[in-house]
């Protein structure tokens, strides 16, 4: 049953299930991480180059054109990945519901998740620098489970992340009182 066209048709709401939050992925926190890198791909491959650039007629002749060559291409390889990213956070939509935490990607593929709150051991809030300039942040849930890896205890940890998005504090007081309710 959809009840929002926010909602995407593959996931059905239980009867009594009531939707609280739907959260998108925020396309600036995106942005910074993919120019990050982009950066450090650009500073080492440009450092590789600098012990040619001091041959006078590299400097004057063969410099220009690597300018725009290399201008060119970057600016190509901006362009394509800032609109991927765009479409990759336009398919993340993030349900809160009284019963549950469900997780639908579609890019290339789609990925459908959800998590019942009985099972949720551990709220993690994440919010960096650009993420507090920017208001978006992470929201990490943890539970027993096999799939995020082998904790120090001896047991298999579930991981569960809502990624880059608004009022991330509030979503995660809501949850936790979701969490209290549920157990």
């Amino acid at each position: 049953m959809q009840i929002d066209e926010d909602i995407p048709d593959i996931i059905d709401l239980e009867f009594d299930e009531k939707v609280i939050h739907i959260l998108h992925r925020k396309f600036i926190s995106f942005i910074f991480p993919f120019l990050m890198i982009l950066a450090i791909i650009v500073g080492s491959t440009l450092t590789g180059f600098l012990g040619i650039l001091f041959d006078p007629f590299i400097l004057f002749y063969v410099l220009p054109v690597i300018i725009i060559v290399i201008g060119f291409i970057l600016g190509t390889v901006i362009s394509v990945g800032l609109l991927l990213g765009y479409f990759y956070c336009r398919g993340h939509v993030y349900l809160i519901t009284n019963k549950r935490i469900i997780y639908y990607m579609k890019f290339v593929s789609k990925n459908l998740r959800e998590l019942r709150y009985p099972k949720i051991s551990d709220t993690v809030f994440q919010q960096g620098p650009f993420g507090r300039l920017f208001n978006y942040s992470s929201i990490t849930l943890t539970s027993p489970g096999m799939e995020g890896g082998f904790t120090a205890r001896g047991g298999f940890t579930f991981l569960f992340s809502i990624k880059g998005i608004e009022n991330g504090l509030t979503i995660r007081e809501d949850i936790i009182k979701l969490i209290d309710l549920a157990g």
